[in-house]
């Protein structure tokens, strides 16, 4: 604000009298020479000038200025301490010298503005940090959170009249920002952009995707972006390396303009179950074996080279409990395929005689078990099933199984829920739906929908048949709608008609139903296969259901029918296996050393209990009210029943990088029930593994998990190597300030705009005490008198 008053405002009109008086007399004095040297007229210019300024001191006209009252505000110097800001050329020391050198305390432009502010120094990376003076600055934080620091320095300046933040900062901010908090700052912000970095070199990784599959040719899918600048043309490599450094591929790419984003891919099979931590890097071939000497390098740096990931391919094993009602080849080829997964076991249930009448009226001492245990001395009495109950024989029973399923090894199918939630699969083969009593269908039911298992029904002979099928809790639980018919439709039309196998839209979608790489050869897969000839007929599939293969007649121009549909119920999943003869596959398989039947069966389980909740599970979250430099470890306990367990120890051994390895003990949680939680300083970057195991309050364990994350700061910091200078401009309009250049600052302490400077004097200062006004005066009268000396006159 500039405003000009008058200090004596009565001397106006004697002032005017006398300049209006003076002009006539001087031009009257002009009268006869102007036509006789018309240049004249420049000193009577001149001295009408003179004359005017010296009335106009007369008024003693003052200018109204603002000025910041000395040390009642506040100023902060705001320096952004992270690795970022030595990207340059010159060497890091270099660099670092010369940033401390800009920021000296003793510098002219700090002294100027310590004369009329009360100076307040700050250093940011992760937080904001008061620091007397940036002599021991080092600028080796890992982040630049620039929009939350500045909140910070709004919430601690609310009381206090602070002018304006000094801001030091490449502007790349590894926060976000909002427009909310950036219009609500109450003072105004000048950024100061540092030197700008010509002719830069830099590769780098940019985005990166990993997805975790279930087929086996190729579990894991890495999809990495190269960026660059300066490069283009060059020949980067870029490889994958295990936790142990071991090189697992390595590929080759020609990067083009800057514009572009170079694209690569990896595909690989994870040689270990669990949370595995990888890395992949990229280097330029010319440098590759210079780097790894230790030599100089052409990039202007190195951390954003690299990235680590983690894959978690499950720790298992996932129990499967396979249940038929006979003996029968699909049983044989699924065991066989299951048993060559190291994470799957599966346990067999398998009934060899049907119930029979107890009774007999040729002789009152019969033995009073079933005829199939006569001459088996060596079996107790007791474990022998009588006339009136099924017989099953019992395989894939290991001995840490038998304990925890002991209903399995003295009788027939589950009768509790806490014998049957031990399992993530039941496969239901070969059998009717008489075969279980209405309190197991609702077991299963229970075991979908609340413990989240997986129910899967095969195409046997007694599967999918009875009237009263579609009304049981277990026609509820699959897929589709069952025929209501008793026996007919069995078969599919005539004995020996056969039916051709393919793959839905859906099922070419899933990586689990295909065993080529290529699409070409999965079509050449499927013309291979061998015709099938059983099928089970249904009335239709339910909705919201999906299907992901059909079968359709070889001879006839039928419209397809379904032959695997699966859905989700309550928590878990139920499938359909409509085709009853799978295994003639695995016996007519044309390419016998490529995947068939058995990669099928073991890539179908998988994907089926990929989603099947343990007793324990552990994941990883950010807090919300917390820095970014923490993670909060929540663990999930159930109990046998797959309820909430809030009676639970949980100890957990924590894996840092570059540090020994930490046991703690994770707090209930107070708001959900069956949930733990244990917060982690993660400031290192590298990668931060989990080990849990829960144990009840005898001190047993009930199970362990895995959970695992990555901290990774530098992705963030290093996205960027050049000056954000739009972010910068955005940050000074929004807030009122101005984007500044280094070599810029002494002259901006020197006139620090006032409009937004919370406590201000008003002064007034006299025109007269300005020297241009006497010396333009006295130019102006010397002037005429010049002139006239010039043209001889008095």
């Amino acid at each position: 604000m500039s405003d000009w008053i008058l200090g004596s405002p009565n001397w106006l009109r004697p002032a005017s009298f006398l300049l209006i008086t003076y002009a006539i007399v001087l031009v009257w004095s002009y009268r006869r020479i102007l036509p006789e040297n018309p240049k004249m007229l420049v000193a009577l210019l001149l001295k009408c000038a003179g004359i005017f300024l010296l009335c106009v001191c007369l008024l003693e006209p003052r200018k109204a200025i603002e000025r910041p009252r000395p040390q009642a505000n506040a100023f902060a110097i705001l320096v952004d301490s992270s690795q970022s800001m030595l990207v340059d050329n010159d060497s890091a020391d270099d660099v670092k010298r010369r940033r401390q050198r800009d920021l000296d305390d003793q510098s002219p432009w700090q002294l100027r503005l310590a004369q009329d502010f009360r100076l307040r120094r700050y250093r940011f990376d992760e937080v904001l940090v008061p620091v007397a003076d940036f002599a021991d600055i080092q600028f080796d934080g890992w982040e630049s959170r620039l929009y939350s620091t500045i909140q910070d320095l709004s919430n601690r300046f609310r009381d206090v009249p602070l002018a304006g933040v000094l801001l030091f900062s490449d502007g790349n901010a590894t926060d976000s920002k909002t427009n909310a908090s950036l219009e609500s700052i109450p003072f105004p912000i000048y950024p100061v952009l540092p030197v700008g970095i010509s002719n830069v070199r830099d590769l780098r990784i940019g985005s990166l995707t990993v997805r975790n599959s279930e087929f086996e040719t190729a579990p894991v899918s890495i999809d990495a972006t190269l960026e660059h600048d300066g490069l283009k043309g060059r020949t980067a490599l870029v490889r994958i390396h295990d936790s142990s450094g071991v090189c697992i591929e390595e590929k080759s790419i020609v990067l083009g303009s800057t514009r572009d984003v170079d694209a690569v891919s990896f595909r690989f099979r994870p040689r270990t179950s669990g949370v595995s931590s990888y890395r992949i890097e990229t280097v330029l071939r010319s440098e590759a074996s210079a780097i790894d000497r230790g030599r100089t390098r052409e990039e202007v740096t190195l951390v954003n080279n690299h990235r680590e990931f983690l894959v978690d391919r499950g720790r298992g094993p996932f129990r499967i409990l396979y249940v038929a009602g006979r003996p029968n080849w699909e049983h044989k080829f699924l065991k066989r395929a299951i048993e060559e997964d190291d994470e799957l076991r599966m346990a067999s249930l398998i009934r060899i005689a049907h119930r029979e009448p107890m009774f007999n009226f040729r002789d009152v001492r019969v033995e009073s078990s079933n005829p199939l245990f006569s001459g088996f001395e060596d079996i107790p009495e007791e474990e022998k099933e009588r006339f009136d109950q099924q017989v099953f024989i019992r395989l894939g029973m290991e001995s840490e199984w038998d304990s925890a399923t002991p209903d399995i090894k003295s009788r027939g199918f589950p009768k509790s829920a806490e014998e049957l939630f031990s399992y993530e699969a039941i496969i239901l083969d070969d059998l009717e739906v008489e075969f279980f009593n209405q309190e197991q269908m609702l077991l299963l039911r229970q075991f979908v929908s609340r413990r989240g298992g997986v129910l899967v029904m095969l195409g046997g002979q007694e599967s999918y048949l009875g009237k009263n099928f579609q009304d049981t809790p277990l026609g509820e639980l699959l897929p589709v709608y069952i025929a209501s018919d008793d026996r007919s439709g069995k078969w599919s039309g005539t004995q020996g008609e056969l039916w051709r196998f393919g793959l839905t839209r859906e099922g070419w979608l899933e990586p689990f139903m295909r065993l080529r790489e290529t699409e070409a050869a999965e079509q050449v897969r499927l013309q291979n296969m061998p015709n099938f000839a059983v099928r089970n007929r249904i009335r239709a599939t339910k909705p919201g259901s999906t299907m992901l293969a059909t079968i359709e007649a070889v001879d006839k121009i039928e419209n397809a029918i379904p032959s695997i549909v699966w859905q989700r119920f309550g928590r878990g999943r139920t499938a359909s296996v409509l085709v009853g003869d799978l295994w003639r596959w695995q016996l007519q398989n044309p390419e016998p050393n490529a995947p068939g039947l058995s990669t099928f069966w073991r890539q179908f389980t998988r994907w089926l209990i990929s989603d099947v909740p343990k007793r324990v599970s552990a994941r990883w979250e950010l807090p919300a009210d917390e820095g970014p430099a923490t993670r909060e470890l929540v663990v999930t306990v159930l109990n046998e029943r797959f309820l909430p367990d809030d009676s639970a120890q949980i100890i957990v051994r924590l894996t840092r990088p570059a540090a020994e390895p930490l046991d703690l003990i994770a707090a209930p949680s107070p708001n959900v029930a069956g949930e733990y939680r244990l917060n982690v300083a993660a400031r290192s970057p590298g990668v931060y593994l989990a080990e849990v195991e829960a144990q009840s309050g005898d001190g047993s364990r009930i199970d362990t998990a895995q959970a695992g994350f990555v901290s990774e700061p530098a992705q963030k910091e290093f996205e960027s190597i050049v000056p954000n200078r739009t972010n910068l401009e955005e940050l000074a309009k929004r807030t009122g300030g101005k984007l500044l250049r280094t070599d810029e600052l002494d002259r901006f302490v020197e006139r620090i705009p006032t409009e937004k400077v919370p406590v201000v004097d008003y002064l007034q200062e006299p025109l007269w005490h300005r020297a241009w006004v006497i010396t333009a005066a006295l130019i102006c009268l010397f002037g005429e008198w010049w002139f006239r000396r010039r043209s001889g006159l008095s």
